[in-house]
């Protein structure tokens, strides 16, 4: 078992639509593309995992999970990885 921490950099690209008053002769409810927002956010990520190495044969298998807390969202990663060494 391990466990992790560092620091992780979100970016986010939010696109928004904004309602166009009905026109007779299109279609109803009409949408139009609004400005687009960037945000970058640098914050604390940590997580943990196992990791377990077989005896007689030389694979890995490995499991990770890892966090980032932000006021835009609060991101999980779940990652399964496999090593086969030679």
């Amino acid at each position: 078992m391990f466990a992790k921490a560092g620091g992780a950099r979100l970016s986010l690209k939010v696109n928004s639509l904004i309602a166009q008053p009905c026109v007779a002769g299109s279609p109803c409810p009409n949408y139009a593309f609004g400005p687009q927002q960037s945000v970058t956010d640098t914050k604390f990520a940590y997580g943990g995992g196992v990791q377990y190495r077989f005896p007689f044969i030389p694979l890995t298998v490995r499991g990770e999970y890892e966090r980032v807390s932000s006021q835009y969202g609060d991101p999980d990663a779940l990652m399964v990885s496999a090593f086969w060494t030679f």
